[in-house]
């Protein structure tokens, strides 16, 4: 029930963002969601959605370790993220929240995944973040 009322929660926000945004409310903060396409747990794979790959991938007994890079300007306001089974269309479930990837001069590349999960499944990266609503 607790995991059905996430999707339930997740859905409500996309569409009070989205009216927010179509009623143009200047000045108020609403939080967007961005997917990207389906990606493979294979080094090098791409999304056509966000510019997003999959930079490294390492696995132990039970968790697999997803590097997954971003273009600089997707991540300038993350807030948070997770990842979805493209199976089972579920929240894959984590052992840590997602770690933003920065380089030598603190400008953010990529996000750390930790998954409950042996590789070899397609998955897509949910992005929240906030913005102010334009016209």
């Amino acid at each position: 029930m607790v995991f059905n009322m996430k999707f339930l929660i997740v859905g409500l926000s996309l569409l009070a963002s989205l009216l927010l945004l179509a009623y143009g409310l200047k000045g108020q903060e609403v939080e967007v969601v961005q997917k990207t396409s389906w990606l493979n747990t294979l080094e090098g794979s791409t999304s056509y959605k966000l510019g997003a790959e999959v930079l490294s991938v390492n696995s132990d007994e039970v968790v697999t370790t997803i590097d997954v890079g971003f273009p600089e300007n997707v991540l300038k306001d993350f807030k948070f993220a997770f990842a979805e089974d493209r199976m089972t269309k579920k929240v894959i479930a984590q052992t840590h929240v997602p770690s933003l990837l920065k380089d030598l001069e603190d400008r953010p590349y990529g996000l750390r995944f930790k998954l409950k999960r042996l590789p070899g499944f397609e998955f897509r990266v949910h992005l929240y973040e906030r913005i102010d609503a334009q016209e």
